[in-house]
């Protein structure tokens, strides 16, 4: 900035040192009472989880909880600063498998929850072995199977309920309305494509009763019990393949998808931060992606969360927070927050705010980045000197005769 006329001195702002700011993530526990399991409805604290298992954000911004040991799902809502939860389906204490609607409709151990762009969620009823659906109109939650048959465990493809599942888990869906399930007890990864009214399985990766830690092409990979699973969005699949301690990538090549380990080592549990193949986890259960392709974890046998940061071909392993090793109720900066075996996470799209169902807890934390600014010193105005003199006007450095 130049102040000053033809005839006048003039002046230029000198700033002084550049504001430095300092970002650290801040945990809070927005439902929920740690360690007081229970099921009721009800605002923040007020509220009460029994091992929530499952998280996921739709558009709107509202989270749904798989409420795994209550047998329900559960929306909150946030209303200015405060977040409302309420049940929106199952019955709490009664599980069961049947469809319909709000408490009507029944669940056994609801372990994964996804949402689509359109707000319908989609459910692994885990002790079900089921696939269900989720339309949300109004206040009505409209519960359908599309997937396996209720009560029956095991493995095949095919459409609805001739499909099997052994303990489904995590659980993603693309803008395609395409679903991706991390079908645990099988060690496979399962996709269901929606074909008209039908619903069409087909497992993609691992092969049925043969836990391994292979990488490779579609049935030559091999898992150890994958629980969790999201989407990048280039439409690549992460997998928290939880008794190997790793992380695995599946990318699409032709009709196939190929499977590569980008962190951890398969059966060396640990909590090193670092590139691959150096970073280690202990049994991580559920992962999420933000827009720019950062994975977010949660390490639960570490009691922790971890950040995946892409660089080039490898991936740089952090801990965004708890103590690895360590159980506890703590919030605060991150270097003080604890967790008691964290089991689902949300992000949102740019990953400055985590949602984590902090499950042995009984609770759902929040996390995000604030900004402390430091060093603020205030510049000064400095005389510019003369460089060319003449009829009528001066030049001096840095600006122009005609500037004012």
């Amino acid at each position: 900035m130049v102040v000053g006329s033809k005839f006048e001195p003039a002046y230029r702002w000198i700033p002084g040192q550049t504001n430095r700011y300092q970002f650290t993530n801040v945990w809070t526990t927005i439902a929920g009472s740690a360690t007081e399991p229970g099921n009721d409805d009800g605002t923040n604290t007020d509220a009460r989880f029994n091992q929530p298992f499952g998280l996921a954000m739709d558009p709107a911004g509202n989270l749904f909880v798989a409420d795994t040991l209550n047998h329900t799902i559960r929306r909150m809502s946030p209303v200015e600063s405060q977040w409302i939860t309420t049940t929106v389906a199952g019955t709490p204490g009664l599980s069961g498998s049947a469809d319909g609607t709000n408490n009507t409709a029944r669940f056994n151990q609801p372990t994964g929850i996804a949402a689509d762009a359109l707000g319908n969620l989609f459910v692994s009823d885990s002790l079900n072995n089921t696939i269900r659906k989720i339309r949300i109109i109004g206040t009505r939650a409209i519960v359908t199977t599309i997937a396996g048959l209720p009560g029956i465990k095991g493995f095949r493809d095919g459409t609805n309920h001739v499909a099997a599942f052994n303990r489904p888990m995590g659980i993603a869906v693309d803008h395609h309305g395409i679903i991706y399930v991390a079908d645990s007890l099988n060690h496979t990864i399962r996709e269901i494509r929606p074909r008209g009214s039908n619903w069409v399985v087909k497992t993609i990766a691992g092969s049925p009763l043969s836990p391994g830690k292979a990488d490779g092409m579609w049935l030559g990979a091999r898992f150890n019990q994958p629980a969790g699973i999201t989407l990048d969005p280039a439409g690549n699949l992460y997998v928290a393949d939880q008794l190997n301690s790793t992380i695995r990538k599946m990318h699409l090549s032709g009709t196939n998808w190929i499977v590569s380990t980008i962190a951890g080592f398969p059966g060396m549990r640990g909590w090193n931060d670092g590139l691959f193949p150096s970073s280690r986890f202990s049994t991580p259960s559920a992962i999420s992606a933000d827009t720019q392709t950062n994975l977010y974890v949660t390490d639960s046998s570490n009691n922790n969360i971890r950040k995946m940061t892409p660089i080039g071909t490898n991936w740089l392993v952090s801990t965004l927070a708890g103590w690895s090793g360590s159980r506890g109720t703590n919030s605060g900066l991150a270097t003080d927050t604890q967790f008691s075996y964290p089991s689902a996470i949300a992000v949102n799209t740019d990953g400055s705010l985590y949602y984590v169902a902090d499950s042995l807890n009984d609770t759902i934390r929040a996390g995000g980045r604030t900004v402390n600014m430091t060093n603020i010193l205030l510049g000064t105005w400095q005389q510019m000197p003369v460089v060319k003199s003449g009829k009528g006007f001066l030049i001096r450095s840095g600006t122009s005769p005609f500037a004012h």
